[in-house]
């Protein structure tokens, strides 16, 4: 037909003639395309972008019909698939991977309890499930063999302690608090038990005091070369002085560092013979006695920072006279142990 009239021309037929046309706009009903990969775009139907390329897999997937709840997916075959219950007993995965590539499940046919955790044995011994103190045994993790078990933090008697200080730092001597324990300087050790640096710390039990000295000595009296004399001397035991052999101490009177009384019966061992000043006598022993007479007891004490020893020869308060007591060669010994203030 002719643009403006109303005849007819016959051009010819699609089988004899060649047909030519622009492409049709989507809006009208067309593609906008002349080929089928413009078409998919144009209409959104790109394969891979837009919908899923065919498969044969997806197929068979498709073909699948859960029966119950609770089921998954599995291969069964090259292309075939099953459902499988994830709940009940005998579930088996065999040959394949769980999660990590390394982790192979053989077998999994154990029903786990309350608070019990998958454990790996190996390849050939499978997945089994292990109660908390089995499994941490497994794991070296045993609680009082591996790892500590919980304790009560504290200072108390098997209670664990912490530190209770920000800057401990190595050499410091450790303190407690009622939090745990603090780390001491040298100096602040010294704060805490009141001394100062550099002082002398030698303070003997039950005294108190800083600077005192134990101190012990063996005395031996003779017989004096004149009559009525004595004869005396101290070696060193522990800390003590040692005074040479004094010869003819006479009574009541004072020879070296030895005085003797008017009846013989008290020695003297004077401050002078002494290093440091004696504050207290705290034991005499007569240790051996090679005279005729008999030595029941010793008195003892200190006396002006002098040692002083009285013999008895009973409990009645009879007194022994050393010049008379001792002839020839005969001697008496005397253990002493004294205190002194430096």
């Amino acid at each position: 037909m002719v643009p403006g009239s109303t005849e007819q021309t016959t051009l010819g037929t699609i089988s004899t003639g060649t047909w030519e046309a622009t492409d049709i706009a989507v809006l009208h009903g067309g593609t906008g395309a002349s080929t089928s990969g413009g078409a998919q775009t144009n209409l959104g139907l790109a394969i891979g972008t837009n919908v899923q390329a065919w498969d044969a897999v997806l197929d068979d997937l498709a073909a699948l019909s859960p029966v119950a709840t609770d089921q998954f997916i599995v291969g069964t075959g090259a292309g075939t698939y099953a459902h499988v219950n994830m709940i009940g007993s005998g579930l088996t995965l065999s040959g394949g991977n769980f999660y990590w590539a390394w982790l192979n499940i053989e077998a999994l046919s154990e029903a786990p309890t309350e608070n019990s955790v998958m454990f790996y044995k190996g390849v050939s011994g499978g997945v089994e499930w292990n109660a908390g103190a089995t499994a941490r045994t497994s794991l070296g993790l045993a609680i009082g063999t591996d790892v500590l078990a919980q304790q009560t933090i504290g200072i108390a008697d098997n209670n664990l302690v912490e530190m209770d200080d920000a800057d401990a730092a190595d050499n410091d001597y450790a303190k407690f608090t009622v939090n745990g324990l603090e780390g001491r300087s040298y100096a602040e050790l010294l704060s805490d038990i009141s001394v100062e640096s550099g002082a002398e710390v030698n303070e003997i039990e039950g005294d108190g005091t800083n600077g005192r000295v134990l101190r012990s000595i063996l005395l031996q009296i003779y017989d004096g070369t004149n009559a009525n004399t004595v004869k005396a001397a101290t070696g060193i035991i522990w800390n003590g002085d040692s005074i040479g052999l004094t010869d003819n101490i006479s009574k009541g009177a004072t020879t070296g560092d030895f005085t003797l009384s008017a009846d013989g019966s008290t020695l003297t061992i004077e401050a002078s013979g002494l290093t440091g000043n004696c504050i207290a006598v705290l034991g005499a022993d007569n240790s051996y006695n090679s005279s005729n007479s008999t030595i029941e007891t010793i008195q003892y004490d200190m006396v002006s920072n002098d040692i002083r020893l009285i013999f008895y020869t009973d409990n009645a308060g009879n007194v022994l006279d050393l010049t008379a007591a001792l002839s020839g060669v005969e001697i008496i010994t005397v253990y002493i142990l004294y205190l002194t203030s430096s």
